[in-house]
């Protein structure tokens, strides 16, 4: 731009000294002095864009290692407020630390730093989901060994009294028959008992597999019958069944047939000799419901809610009926509950209890 603009003033100067010679060396002097201003200018000019470049250089450098710094800086922060986190979560609190909370008010946090948190939340909540855990199965563990405990007792303690009195010297052929036979019964309580404990522990640790299948609901009701027949006939029980049509219902019939024993043995246990059962199939839209109905003693309205709770045995079952340890309706509301079902009991107007067990078909 500079040489450009000396040759527009060369050609003016040339053309006036033509028609000025006497000025012509006024004019060259003129034309020297233009020259070196505006060679000082276009320096002046350059050394003023590069100082703007050098500071503007400078400037940035800066910035960026303020913000390197400041990165640094909230990154050892970050590192020290995951610290403190783990370390609570050591100790055994696993709630988010107020420094780490506090954090979610910034507008800056980073998409990292975001996913870091999330990450401690669900850690956090699966620590405390696997505490609680543990506390159930270590309560349910005393509770079952007090219970266990407390079922064994009774008939150890009666075998261990039948056989020392068996021993006794001056009994009688009969008497100590009397003894060998009570000794019998309670070894066959505790057969029982213990089987019973075998399908309960089995089936809480998930050893037992429920399989469902589609069959008849008929056939898995005539099974359970067949398995207490001898028991109702000893005690002149009828057991009737109404169902007009087979349904087929998706269901285990290994395992049902187990639930459902469970509860014809408990209503022929609690029958009265020369009463009925009475089984009735009702098909709904959406599932099959059973009732079990019995003209026993009843259950009392403040204990329907507790005789599927493990081990338990209303006051007056337990001083009618020796027999029994209260878990057959605890397993069979578990069986039923596995597939889907529920079993619920009430009592009827007069004597009796009718127990009401749904299965989705």
């Amino acid at each position: 731009m500079v040489k450009k603009g000396t040759q527009v003033y060369h050609m003016q100067m040339d053309e006036m000294i033509i028609f000025y010679p006497e000025q012509q060396q006024v004019l060259e002097e003129s034309f020297e002095y233009y020259i070196t201003e505006m060679k000082i200018i276009t320096l002046h000019f350059w050394l003023f864009l590069i100082a703007v470049s050098i500071m503007s250089f400078s400037l940035c450098y800066c910035i960026q290692i303020s913000k390197d710094r400041k990165k640094k800086c909230e990154n050892k922060n970050d590192l020290k407020r995951i610290s403190e986190q783990l370390e609570q979560f050591k100790k055994g609190n696993y709630r988010l630390v107020p420094s780490l909370i506090s954090m979610e008010s910034h507008n800056n946090k980073t998409n990292e730093w975001m996913k870091i948190e999330d990450l401690l939340r669900e850690l956090g909540y699966y620590f405390t989901t696997l505490r609680e855990q543990l506390d159930r199965e270590e309560n349910g563990t005393k509770s079952l060994i007090t219970d266990i405990s407390h079922q064994l007792k009774t008939p150890l303690s009666s075998l261990r009294m039948s056989h020392e009195l068996a021993q006794e010297a001056e009994l009688t052929h009969e008497e100590r028959r009397q003894f060998l036979l009570m000794e019998e019964q309670e070894i066959n309580k505790l057969e029982i008992l213990l089987e019973e404990l075998v399908h309960l522990s089995r089936l809480e640790n998930h050893m037992i597999e429920i399989k469902p299948e589609l069959s008849g609901i008929k056939k898995t009701l005539s099974e359970a019958i067949n398995q207490v027949y001898m028991k109702a006939y000893s005690k002149d029980i009828k057991i009737q069944i109404d169902i007009k049509n087979d349904v087929n219902v998706k269901h285990d019939p290994k395992w049902t047939v187990e639930a459902i024993s469970n509860v014809l043995d408990n209503a022929i246990k609690y029958s009265n000799a020369g009463s009925c059962v009475s089984i009735g199939v009702h098909k709904l839209p959406n599932l099959v419901m059973i009732d079990i109905e019995d003209e026993g003693m009843g259950i009392p309205t403040e204990e329907l809610h507790r005789i599927f709770q493990r081990f338990y045995r209303g006051k007056s079952a337990s001083s009618q009926v020796k027999e029994g340890a209260g878990i057959g309706l605890y397993l069979t509301r578990k069986i039923i509950d596995e597939q889907g079902g529920m079993i619920v009991a009430k009592r009827k107007l007069h004597n009796g209890t009718i127990f009401r067990i749904t299965l989705p078909i």
